[in-house]
């Protein structure tokens, strides 16, 4: 949600920009997108430079009125936080001081400065990597191609890189793509009152290549659409599915029904998906806020490890009953992958668990994931069936 909001955001407020339709609103909506997604800043700068260079004759004007604008949205925001968090934070910089200042986001993984060229574009464009090289030599908007290689460099220099980061430049990549392909296309319609023959056969080859490149588009985007929107990972989609359809079951289950979660952190929807009120846990992956010692490893971690010696220390390392926490109870669910299922068989038997249900997740597993999202249920115990049946 953080990610895609700013990015229709953005779209929005390039629209207001571009076409001089509301200094306002504008100001309004990067602002907006900035408080939801401080890197949105990113894409903003090098438009709002330009903004102020298009008013130049009134730029104090503009100035003031973008920080009084400004200045309103970041206050609701703090007013907004103080509510919810019970006191004053300036979370835009904690976002800051994480992710740059201390770099504590390079323990999510680190990548090569050139990670963004080689690899994060190519997967993330497709076929439209093709069309923005086109873009840097033959593109009609500057300011949106030189905003597109302005976001792309700054966040080279950031050592932990991830696909998504590159949303926010998405719709301006769109658009200039778009443009281009107009702009290459519509050059032989202005030799249309042109009768020679150079010119229907220049005009020939055009419509012929305007055919290609839409087909081209087509055969390759549609199928790689479904697939990756259909198919690739829905695993940890439609186990909350079917967890959600156990929580229905008579007698109502959401009282009694506890899920486990032994996957890497973050994997599936959880509650933005489930919407019912049980007890569910997922592997932690917090960073080391407290000290900068090397060996620091997440729960996560520490689960990948070993994973029959976190199962035992967490629920075998005494009597449950007299446990407050609820999370060292045993869950009456289950939910990991495949591969994990095969490795830790032992310990499911000794506590009464047994396969329920499979689900495909992936044809090209990677990490800690596998190819199948496998959810192993508790059996009752013989006392807690007879309390049951009278």
């Amino acid at each position: 949600m953080t990610s895609i909001a700013p990015v229709m955001i953005v779209s929005c407020g390039c629209y207001f920009e571009s076409f001089r339709k509301s200094l306002w609103k504008y100001l309004v909506l990067a602002s907006l997108s900035v408080i939801i997604r401080p890197t949105a800043a990113v894409v903003w700068f090098p438009l709002f430079i330009w903004h102020l260079f298009c008013w130049r004759q009134m730029i104090w004007k503009v100035i003031r009125y973008s920080v009084t604008r400004g200045i309103i949205v970041l206050l609701a925001s703090c007013v907004i936080d103080r509510i919810f968090y019970g006191e004053w934070t300036n979370v835009h910089y904690n976002f800051l001081h994480f992710n740059v200042l201390s770099g504590l986001s390079g323990m999510y993984g680190t990548h090569p400065w050139h990670w963004y060229l080689t690899q994060g574009l190519p997967v993330v464009l497709g076929t439209h990597m093709l069309i923005l090289l086109v873009a840097l030599k033959k593109s009609k908007e500057p300011i949106f191609l030189g905003t597109i290689v302005w976001s792309i460099v700054v966040y080279s220099f950031l050592s932990h890189k991830e696909f998504r980061f590159l949303s926010g430049t998405l719709p301006l990549i769109m658009h200039v793509c778009g443009s281009t392909l107009y702009a290459l296309f519509d050059s032989a319609s202005h030799e249309k009152d042109d009768t020679s023959a150079g010119a229907k056969q220049r005009g020939r080859c055009s419509h012929t290549a305007k055919v290609s490149v839409i087909v081209i588009l087509l055969v390759f985007n549609i199928p790689v659409a479904l697939y990756f929107g259909l198919v690739h990972q829905r695993g940890t989609i439609d186990v909350m599915f079917y967890l959600y359809k156990e929580t229905k079951k008579e007698p109502p289950n959401d009282a009694i029904m506890s899920v486990l979660f032994l996957m890497p952190c973050h994997s599936t929807p959880y509650y933005s998906y489930i919407h019912r009120n049980i007890s569910m846990y997922f592997l932690t992956c917090e960073p080391n806020l407290k000290s900068s010692s090397d060996d620091y490893l997440d729960e996560a971690d520490q689960f990948y490890e070993d994973p029959d010696v976190w199962l035992k220390q967490r629920y075998d390392s005494g009597p449950r009953s007299n446990s407050s926490s609820p999370t060292e109870q045993l869950p009456t669910h289950i939910v990991m992958f495949d591969e994990l299922y095969l490795r830790i068989p032992l310990w499911l038997r000794q506590h009464n668990f047994h396969f329920c249900d499979q689900f495909f997740h992936s044809h090209f597993p990677e990490g800690r994931s596998s190819g199948s999202v496998v959810v192993a249920c508790r059996s009752p115990s013989p006392l807690l069936k007879s309390n049951r049946s009278s």
